[in-house]
C-alpha cells in the first residue's frame, strides 16, 4: 500500500490486513488500490452495524471480468426498471433485486478496467 498511495497510506490495522488478504484472494485480479478502497468500505459498514450485501453481490458479480457486458448485467440485477416496477404491481408484492454499491466505488472500477469509459 506504501507504494501503490505513494506513501499516503503508511499504517494498517491487523483487521483491514487481514480484510486485504481475504479481498486479495476473492479478487486478485482487481488492484491493490481498489482491494483497499473496499477493505475500508466493509470496515465502516462493520463500524456503523450497516449491511454489506451490495459489496458482497458487488465481488460475486466481478462485472468488471466481462466488460461492457458484465456491467450491462451488473446494472440490469442492481436497478429498479420500469419493468421490475410493472411486475410488482402485477404481482402485488416485492420482486427481490440486489442492492447496487456505491456509485463512486462501481465509476472507479468502470474506469480502472476501462479508462475510455465505454463499460460505463
Amino acid at each position: 500500500m506504501i507504494r501503490t498511495t505513494a506513501s499516503g497510506i503508511t499504517r494498517i490495522s491487523c483487521e483491514n490486513a487481514a480484510r486485504v488478504v481475504r479481498l486479495r484472494r476473492a479478487a486478485p485480479d482487481l488492484p491493490l488500490f481498489t482491494i483497499w478502497i473496499l477493505a475500508v468500505e466493509y470496515q465502516e459498514r462493520d463500524r456503523a452495524k450497516e449491511s454489506t450485501t451490495d459489496l458482497d453481490a458487488l465481488l460475486a458479480l466481478a462485472p468488471w471480468r466481462s466488460g461492457l457486458e458484465g456491467w450491462k448485467d451488473y446494472d440490469r440485477l442492481t436497478s429498479r426498471t420500469g419493468m421490475i416496477e410493472t411486475m410488482e404491481r402485477a404481482l402485488g408484492q416485492p420482486v427481490p433485486t440486489l442492492p447496487a454499491a456505491p456509485v463512486n466505488l462501481v465509476w472507479h472500477l468502470k474506469l480502472e478496467f476501462d479508462p475510455t469509459g465505454g463499460g460505463a
